[in-house]
């Protein structure tokens, strides 16, 4: 497998991904003077639901400004290790999951996980993982003390950063099996109006390379497309709001778990924040503490309260 493909082969790529959806869609590109801010425009349905990200350049030029005001090194790919035996994320969630963390990389082939799949997870896994804060041991509190203290003395470092940082309250965790068909699709998170000052935190629990990993291009436009390659104990800030990201058809014989969420320097944080690409008047906002995020001190406080490790 190739580790780039050039900006054209990814728009081919794209276009038939879309295509297979829906045999009406079009994907176009749009160039804004606002520093050759591009904008795509694609149509297209999946599992049901249409996805339309058609707006107009004034809007395209709204939220380049936006983008403009983050700060630049923190638009930029970076990979970190960090002390993974402090801040084992790993350990707590195979036991959520009730395998060894050794095992991890191979759920595919255990008996248990075998049979349907939801997005890329064996539906066994889905279950487990979203019934996480009802465990008995209780394993939901462990996995949220173990990431606010990854977040607090970990990720703040990558942030550069001695300030609070605000984060998602509830990370996502992905298992991509070996398979024949790619999960998702290309795309920024721009697209789904998420806010222009969240960066993401990817944390692979395996081993990642080649098919099994998240393919990026390194900024937006650029179109080199490239796995992210990292042992457990490595994990990676990038600006996902602008760089296309997607995964590819799993060739490998090796099953990816990875945990990602988004962070923010409580300095660049709006709340309330509302996407200038939205189609039309949107009246309530998601992107709130205390619902869609949560924050270093808040955690911390949770922690000492509730006896954890602070």
């Amino acid at each position: 497998n190739k580790n780039t493909e050039s900006a054209t082969d990814l728009d081919e790529a794209f276009m038939r991904r879309i295509n297979v959806l829906d045999t009406t869609s079009k994907f176009k590109q749009h160039m804004a003077t606002n520093g050759g801010y591009e904008l795509e425009e694609a149509r297209g349905k999946e599992k049901g639901r249409v996805r339309n990200t058609r707006c107009s350049i004034d809007k395209v030029k709204l939220m380049a400004a936006e983008v403009a005001q983050i700060p630049s090194y923190l638009k930029e790919e970076k990979v970190f290790r960090y002390d993974s035996e402090r801040h084992d994320l790993r350990s707590v969630v195979a036991r959520i999951l009730q395998v060894t963390p050794e095992s991890l990389h191979r759920i595919h082939e255990l008996v248990e996980f075998r049979g349907p799949q939801r997005a890329g997870k064996p539906i066994l896994f889905h279950k487990r993982w979203a019934n996480r804060k009802k465990h008995p041991l209780g394993l939901g509190d462990e996995f949220r003390a173990v990431l606010g203290r990854f977040v607090e003395y970990e990720v703040t470092k990558i942030l550069n950063t001695t300030s609070t940082v605000i984060y998602q309250k509830q990370p996502v965790l992905r298992s991509a099996c070996p398979s024949s068909e790619p999960l998702g699709h290309a795309h920024r998170d721009e697209q789904y109006y998420r806010p222009p000052f969240e960066i993401n935190i990817w944390v692979p629990l395996t081993k990642v390379f080649g098919t099994n990993s998240l393919w990026t291009e390194s900024e937006r436009g650029k179109g080199d497309m490239h796995p992210f390659e990292c042992e457990y104990g490595e994990a990676v800030r990038f600006y996902g709001h602008q760089c296309m990201h997607m995964t590819k058809t799993n060739v490998t014989d090796s099953t990816r778990v990875s945990l990602d969420f988004r962070v923010v320097v409580k300095e660049l944080f709006v709340e309330n924040y509302i996407s200038p690409l939205t189609k039309k008047e949107q009246i309530a906002s998601p992107f709130m503490l205390g619902m869609t995020y949560t924050d270093t001190e808040t955690e911390r406080e949770w922690r000492r309260q509730n006896g954890w490790a602070i």
